[in-house]
């Protein structure tokens, strides 16, 4: 995914001031527009921002994650400069709740003043209740041939704040868009297998199980994961167990569909994207090297698929999003995921990506797909 960027550099100033010199200087390099990637535990004052971007001759949007990456490293308080070829490239999308309707005409008018791309990045709010709507939105808009790949943006913490930074102040509930002209090829892996199952979801809404083969869900999980364990499984370790152990729906010629437990209300379990009544869901699980031998497998991919210009070029970027829960899960080891990636990588290429809550890219089947707890790669085909 390259010449979309004209230069990348990470601010660890921590300052208003700092981060002003950096923006001057992406400027300096040709910078007709600015992404910036905000590490969520970045000391700077969020509501400072919009009047710094308005002081930029240029087009600028920020927007908050839970890490930024940077070739093998992971920075939480840091932030990535990406300056921009283009001036129309990067466009906000405000109030994604709104009705599909609504949605369809403020795509279709971004697409009118950046026709037929190749390529689309997006940074979504990873803890709006209207992700699923926006990319089957987005998908009618720009049909099945062009590549996507994204990340849902939010706070290390999951808090309900801001995050998404325009000149015209902060938003919840929005989502960022990055077009490019170049063929973009993306490849996706995960590495979770199911241990349990098939289960029936017999009452569902949105992104809530309610009922599991006719059972109240919450407790019906608690007692598939005592079934696994061999031990009783208390309503405390819930939170601590239910990262470890997600549900899968199958797919056709896929991996499974990860879906992530992330709350409970009442017996309802709460997941972070939708999952359909009806389906038929797995217990999974992984271990750590199963993940890192996923994003090994998943950069490897992306490097057979890559243009001849990967060994030839240098300066070219390939966009990494990569789940803020793998990294949970893995703890320490997860600094072994980001070296494989590195690795399977040509030397001349640069790693630029994003810790996500929550993952975006094509399906197999056509679509684009929300995805959890999986790393998705992206460059140039």
């Amino acid at each position: 995914m390259n010449r979309v960027f004209s230069s990348v550099q990470l601010d660890a100033s921590g300052t208003i001031a700092g981060l002003r010199d950096s923006l001057q200087a992406a400027v300096g390099q040709g910078a007709k527009g600015l992404l910036l990637l905000i590490g969520s535990s970045n000391k700077i004052d969020l509501k400072q921002l919009p009047s710094l971007l308005r002081e930029i001759a240029i087009p600028a949007v920020g927007v908050v994650v839970p890490g930024v990456l940077l070739q093998n490293q992971v920075y939480e308080d840091g932030i990535a400069v990406c300056g921009l070829t283009s001036t129309s490239a990067a466009t906000v999308v405000p109030n994604i709740n709104r009705s599909e309707q609504e949605l369809n005409q403020d795509i279709q008018q971004i697409l009118g003043v950046n026709p037929n791309p190749s390529g689309v990045l997006i940074v979504i709010d990873g803890l709006s209740r209207g992700v699923d709507n926006f990319v089957t939105t987005l998908h009618d808009c720009i049909g099945p041939d062009v590549q996507v790949i994204g990340a849902g943006c939010g706070h290390r913490d999951f808090s309900l704040q801001p995050n998404v930074i325009t000149t015209d102040g902060l938003l919840s509930n929005a989502a960022q868009l990055l077009f490019t002209t170049m063929e973009l090829v993306t490849s996706v892996s995960h590495g979770w297998e199911p241990v349990e199952g098939p289960f029936l979801v017999t009452d569902a809404s949105d992104n809530q199980i309610q009922q599991i083969n006719y059972q109240p869900a919450f407790p019906f999980y608690l007692d598939i994961l005592a079934q696994h364990l061999g031990r009783t499984v208390a309503v405390e370790e819930f939170s601590a167990l239910a990262n470890h152990y997600p549900f899968g729906m199958a797919q056709l010629d896929s991996e499974f569909l990860v879906r992530d437990p992330v709350n409970r209300v009442g017996n309802a379990i709460v997941f972070a994207g939708a999952v359909p009544t009806n389906a038929m869901v797995y217990l999974l699980h992984a271990s750590p090297h199963d993940l890192v031998e996923a994003a090994g497998t998943a950069a490897t991919d992306l490097r057979s698929r890559f243009s001849s210009r990967y060994g030839q070029e240098a300066g070219l970027n390939v966009f990494l999003i990569d789940c803020i829960s793998r990294r949970m899960v893995m703890g320490e080891e997860y600094d072994d995921e980001l070296a494989i990636i590195r690795q399977c990588l040509p030397n001349n290429v640069s790693v630029l990506g994003i810790l996500s809550i929550g993952e975006i890219a094509n399906s197999h089947q056509g679509g684009i797909q929300w995805l959890n707890k999986t790393t998705v790669i992206g460059g140039l085909a």
